[in-house]
């Protein structure tokens, strides 16, 4: 299958996510009811020197279209968070996968939820943004209605498999052209982002509990 928008996170030293915009199954036996790809995720693994990707995809609302922006990151150990815009539906949605210790699988640990309503010309996310012992997610997006850019947070519970206390706040009070985050360590991220003039800037912030 062709592939577009291309997110990737670590796992594992070994062992990575993959996100994408893939076409149609070739080999999809019911073209009356396709199964789109258009959410998909794959894990692959480094085994004696070879890259291997395991061909048992995750793909989340197959029978929807318009997925756009994306991004993965780790949550906890074999936990990962996929969050992307919904352009049928106008909304951001955020899933978790989880990796199978036996078979090394990807499968869904939580449904895809919607955490905004409203088109943003990004979607992303940071691996472990606060500690893997306390892990939540933390997914960044622009909300057009504000002209802001903003971080959905929510609290990850291992043991229900649910996504919690989801806050979205503004971290930065104007629109921008372009933005990556990076996780440090001890609930720091680095952020470089880029105005909707162009101007380069960088910055840092923190979580703390309140």
């Amino acid at each position: 299958a062709a592939v577009c928008r291309l997110e990737v996170t670590k796992v594992t030293p070994t062992s990575f996510v993959l996100a994408a915009r893939a076409s149609k199954a070739a080999d999809d036996p019911d073209e009356s009811a396709p199964q789109r790809q258009e959410a998909l995720a794959m894990r692959a693994e480094l085994v004696e020197n070879e890259l291997v990707f395991d061909p048992n995809v995750v793909s989340l609302e197959p029978s929807r279209t318009q997925m756009w922006a994306r991004g993965v990151a780790l949550v906890a150990p074999d936990t990962v968070a996929y969050a992307y815009q919904d352009g049928s539906d106008m909304s951001v949605k955020l899933a978790v996968l989880g990796v199978d210790p036996e078979t090394k699988h990807l499968f869904t640990t939580r449904s895809p939820m919607v955490i905004h309503k409203g088109m943003s010309p990004y979607v992303s996310a940071v691996s472990v943004p606060y500690t893997l012992n306390d892990p939540h997610t933390l997914v960044y997006y622009e909300d057009e209605v504000t002209r802001s850019s903003m971080f959905n947070i929510c609290t990850w519970t291992a043991g229900s498999k649910e996504l919690s206390h989801c806050e979205d706040f503004p971290w930065l009070n104007q629109r921008l052209r372009s933005v990556s985050a990076v996780h440090l360590g001890s609930g720091k991220s680095f952020l470089a982002f880029s105005t909707e003039d162009g101007v380069p800037y960088y910055g840092i912030v923190g979580l703390s509990k309140k």
